[in-house]
């Protein structure tokens, strides 16, 4: 299909290589959720629990909850880009396979110069006259 050998390799670790990144990447994005909803429980059960363990670390205990909430909503809204993110270059590195690949039998059905088929129909001869027929269609 190519002439160079080495190309084949960057269908196989191309998509092996941006995939793992994006592991890596949703995996930081879920443990950076995790950690800011476990602050923002403690938070709150410390305003309702009554207790100054809050207090102790911020000046203003409602405004420390407010921000941790802020903080889940934009984790959240981050997470669900770079799903989309993913998504869409999956899709995208898909419709590129598949349209190279369609190329590549359309070149190999034309030949490689883009004439006619490259193989011909199989013809037989009339035995009474000589002329030059494609068999039957064979369903």
């Amino acid at each position: 299909m190519f002439e160079d050998p080495f190309a084949s390799l960057s269908f196989i670790a191309g998509p092996a290589i941006l995939t793992n990144a994006c592991a890596i990447l949703q995996n930081g994005a879920t443990t950076r959720f995790n950690l800011a909803i476990a602050q923002w429980r403690d938070f709150r059960a410390s305003v309702g629990a009554g207790d100054d363990r809050i207090a102790l670390q911020y000046a203003d205990p409602e405004a420390a909850v407010v921000l941790a909430g802020r903080q889940v909503r934009l984790q959240l809204r981050g997470m669900a880009l770079l799903n989309s993110a993913v998504a869409l270059l999956s899709a995208t590195a898909t419709f590129l396979l598949e349209s190279a690949c369609g190329w590549a039998l359309i070149r190999l059905h034309r030949g490689g110069d883009g004439s006619a088929a490259a193989l011909p129909l199989p013809t037989h001869t009339h035995p009474a006259t000589g002329d030059v027929q494609c068999p039957p269609f064979q369903s």
